[in-house]
C-alpha cells in the first residue's frame, strides 16, 4: 500500500451525548472516509480527572457508549464518502472532500485499491466497485436507525452475504443484545474465512462471551485447521483447571469439534475431562474418546483406578457420571465397591444427577449382590439414607427392590411415601403391580393434601396397565366427589384405556359443569376420546380398500366439514405412509394439503421425520417457527433427501429456510 500525502487526510470531532453528558471523538479521515486514527479523549483521562468531571459512577456506559461510537463511525465515513449518507452531521467532512477532489484532474484520480488499508473500509468500496448496492443501502439503514440500529442488522441473517462479514466483525462487539450476538456468532461458519475463524477464536477467550461459548463454538463447527484444534485443546485445559462448571451445550460443542478431528493423541486430555467435574457432559465425552479409538474396557479400567485413588468430591462425581453412561452391561462397579459411594452421597449436597449415576451403576450389578447389599444399607442409621435410597432406586428402575418401597408405603414419613409413589407411578407403567392398589387407595384418605393427591395420580398410573375392576369402579365415584379437575381427567384416562364409558361421561359432566373453572383440559380430553373412535373407524375403512384405492378414500376424509373427523383421519396418517410404502405417494400433492390448517398439530407432522421427502411436505405447510423449522431441515440435510421438483435453494425463496 501506498503512503497518502498529509492534504489526503483531515482530522474530524464528532461530539457524542451520553446521560445528558457531551463526549467528543477525534477521527482522522482519508478522502476514502477511511478511519486512520481515532482520539477517544474520555479514554485517556486519568481515574482522578474522570472522578473530578462526573463524579464517582460507574463509568463503563459511558466507555460502551464510546465503543459503540467509534464502530459507528469507521462505517459511517467511507458511506459518507461514498454519498450513501448526508445531512449536517457530515457536511464538513463531504465538503473537505469536495473541495479536495476538485484538486484532481481527470486522469490523476488515485484508485482506492492503492491506498485503503482498513479490510472493513476495502470492503464497502469492493461492494460500491461490484454493484452490492442492496447491501449497502441495507448498511445505510443501520446506520440512520438511530436506537433502533441492532434491530436493523437483523435483517442482514436471512442469507448471509460475504460482505457482512466485515461489518458484523465492526459491530458485534460493541451490541447490547446478547441475542442478536449469538445468533451472530452461530452464522460466522458461513463466512469459510481465516478471518472469520480468527475472530471467533477471539472471541472465545474473551471473559464477557462467556455465556455465549456454545454459540462461539457452533460457529467453529465449519472450520477444521491445526490452529484453531490447538486453540480448543487450550480451551478446554484451562477449563478444567477453573472453578467454573462448563455448560452441558458448552462441553457438548466441545467435544463435537474433538470428535471431527477424531485422532488418537486427543485421548490422554479427553481422559482428564471425563474425571474433571467442571466438564458437563460425559456421555458426549464417551462417544468422543471411542471415535478416537478408545474402548470402553479401556475407559472404565482409567475411571475405576481415578475412583480407587481420589478423595475430590468433584472428580469422584465425574467418574461416577463417566462409568454410568457406558453402554457395556458387562461393565460395572462391584456392590462392595459401589457401597462406599452410596454412603458417601448421604453427606454431599442435594444434586440432582448424583441419583441418576449412582442408579445407573446400580441397575447393572448382578441380583444376588444387590438384595443382601441393599437390605445393610436401608437400615443405615442417617438422616437422608432412605430418601437418597430411594432416589437411586427409581433411576436404576429395578423391580427386584420394590419390597424396600413398599415398606415406605405401609409406614413412612410423607416425604418419604411421595419418593416411593414416584418408584411405584415409574414402574407401574411397565409393568403390572396389583398388589400395591390396596395400599394407595389407603392413602387417598391422608389427612396430608399433597399425599391424597399423588396417591390418586399414581393409582391411575398403576391402573392403565394394572386392571382392577373394583378400584376402577371405586376411582370412577370418587371423580365425581373431587373437586380437582387434574386429577378427575387422569381418571376419566384411565376408564377410557380400558373401554370403560364412564371415562366419557366424566369428561361430558365436568364440561357441563359451569363452576368447574377448567373446562380446557377436559375438553381436549373428551376430543381425544372422540378422535380415537372416529380413527378407529376409519382405520376400519381403510382397512377395506386396495392399495390403488387407499390415498383416495383417505383424501376424502381429509377433506370432512367435521372437524373431528378430520382430525380421526389425520391420526391414520402412520398407517396411510406404510401402506403407500417410501416412494409411491405424491409428495406434490401431500404439499397441496397444508390449505386444511392440519399441520399446526405436532403429532400429526413427526410421521413425515425421516421419511423420504417427509421435510419437503413439512416445509410447504409453511406454519413453523424458524427454529422449529431449523431443526426438520437436519435431517434431510444430512441425507441429502430432496425430491427434484424442490430445491434448498427454492425454499430459501420460499422462506422457508431463512436462518
Amino acid at each position: 500500500m501506498s503512503m497518502l500525502p498529509p492534504e489526503w487526510t483531515t482530522d474530524i470531532i464528532q461530539s457524542v451525548e451520553h446521560a445528558g453528558q457531551a463526549f467528543t471523538l477525534g477521527f482522522r479521515v482519508n478522502l476514502f472516509g477511511e478511519v486512520i486514527r481515532v482520539d477517544n479523549h474520555f479514554a485517556q483521562l486519568p481515574p482522578a480527572a474522570r472522578v473530578l468531571m462526573l463524579g464517582d459512577i460507574d463509568f463503563r456506559p459511558i466507555e460502551r457508549e464510546l465503543e459503540r461510537a467509534i464502530a459507528y463511525h469507521r462505517l459511517a465515513f467511507p458511506m459518507a464518502a461514498l454519498g450513501y449518507l448526508s445531512g449536517p452531521e457530515w457536511a464538513l467532512f463531504q465538503q473537505w472532500l469536495q473541495n479536495t477532489w476538485q484538486t484532481f484532474g481527470p486522469h490523476s484520480i488515485p484508485d482506492h485499491a492503492t491506498y485503503l488499508t482498513d479490510p472493513l473500509t476495502h470492503g464497502i468500496y469492493l461492494l460500491e466497485d461490484e454493484s452490492g448496492t442492496k447491501v449497502l443501502d441495507l448498511i445505510r439503514e443501520i446506520l440512520t436507525a438511530g436506537t433502533a440500529w441492532e434491530e436493523k442488522i437483523e435483517k442482514t441473517f436471512v442469507v448471509p452475504d460475504p460482505a457482512w462479514e466485515l461489518v458484523w466483525i465492526n459491530f458485534l462487539p460493541v451490541m447490547q443484545k446478547d441475542y442478536l450476538k449469538e445468533r451472530m456468532f452461530k452464522q460466522f461458519g458461513l463466512f469459510r474465512t481465516e478471518r472469520a475463524w480468527r475472530f471467533l477464536l477471539a472471541a472465545l477467550k474473551r471473559p464477557d462471551y462467556q455465556q455465549m461459548q456454545n454459540s462461539i463454538l457452533e460457529g467453529l463447527q465449519a472450520f477444521r485447521h491445526p490452529e484453531i484444534l490447538q486453540e480448543l485443546k487450550t480451551f478446554l485445559e484451562q477449563q478444567m483447571v477453573g472453578n467454573d462448571k462448563m455448560g452441558f451445550f458448552t462441553s457438548y460443542q466441545l467435544m463435537e469439534h474433538f470428535a471431527a478431528y477424531g485422532t488418537s493423541d486427543l485421548q490422554p486430555l479427553l481422559y482428564r475431562a471425563l474425571s474433571t467435574d467442571t466438564v458437563n457432559a460425559a456421555g458426549k465425552i464417551l462417544e468422543t474418546l471411542s471415535i478416537t479409538g478408545a474402548t470402553e474396557t479401556a475407559i472404565f479400567d482409567c475411571l475405576s483406578q481415578q475412583l480407587n485413588e481420589t478423595k475430590a468430591p468433584g472428580k469422584i462425581r465425574a467418574c461416577l457420571s463417566g462409568i454410568s453412561e457406558l453402554e457395556d452391561p458387562a461393565l460395572y462397579l462391584p456392590m462392595a465397591t459401589t457401597i462406599p459411594f452410596l454412603r458417601w452421597a448421604y453427606d454431599q449436597p442435594e444434586d440432582d444427577m448424583l441419583p441418576v449415576y449412582l442408579g445407573r451403576i446400580l441397575k447393572r450389578i448382578p441380583e444376588e449382590e444387590v438384595i443382601p447389599k441393599m437390605k445393610i444399607l436401608w437400615e443405615d442409621d442417617h438422616s437422608r439414607a432412605r430418601e437418597l435410597l430411594l432416589e437411586v432406586i427409581y433411576e436404576s428402575g429395578r423391580t427386584d427392590l420394590l419390597f424396600l418401597v413398599l415398606s415406605v408405603l405401609d409406614s413412612g414419613p410423607d416425604d418419604l411415601q411421595m419418593k416411593a409413589m414416584s418408584i411405584v407411578e415409574s414402574l407401574g407403567k411397565k409393568m403390572e403391580l396389583p398388589e400395591v392398589v390396596p395400599k394407595l387407595i389407603e392413602l387417598s384418605a391422608s389427612e396430608n393434601e399433597e399425599v391424597q393427591a399423588k396417591a390418586l395420580s399414581t393409582l391411575c398410573a398403576v391402573l392403565k396397565l394394572t386392571h382392577d375392576a373394583v378400584a376402577l369402579k371405586w376411582l370412577a365415584d370418587r371423580a365425581r366427589q373431587m373437586e380437582d379437575t387434574y386429577l378427575q381427567e387422569e381418571i376419566a384416562e384411565v376408564q377410557d384405556a380400558w373401554g370403560l364409558p364412564e371415562g366419557e361421561a366424566i369428561l361430558e359432566e365436568l364440561c357441563a359443569n359451569d363452576n368447574s373453572g377448567w373446562h380446557y383440559g377436559a375438553q381436549k380430553s373428551l376430543q381425544k376420546i372422540r378422535v380415537r373412535k372416529i380413527s378407529q373407524r376409519i382405520r376400519q375403512t381403510l382397512d377395506s380398500k386396495t392399495d390403488d384405492e387407499v390415498l383416495a378414500a383417505f383424501l376424502a376424509f381429509s377433506q370432512s366439514a367435521d372437524e373431528l373427523e378430520r382430525k380421526g383421519c389425520w391420526a391414520t396418517l402412520d398407517y396411510l405412509l406404510e401402506r403407500l410404502g417410501p416412494v409411491s405417494y405424491d409428495f406434490r400433492r401431500l404439499a397441496e394439503w397444508k390449505c386444511y390448517g392440519w399441520a399446526s398439530e405436532m403429532e400429526m407432522r413427526r410421521p413425515l421425520l425421516g421419511r423420504p421427502g417427509g421435510f419437503v411436505l413439512i416445509a410447504s405447510m409453511g406454519q413453523m417457527g424458524g427454529m422449529e423449522l431449523y431443526d426438520y431441515i437436519q435431517f434431510p440435510q444430512r441425507t441429502r433427501d430432496f425430491p427434484d421438483w424442490i430445491r434448498y435453494e427454492t425454499l430459501i425463496e420460499m422462506g422457508y429456510a431463512s436462518w
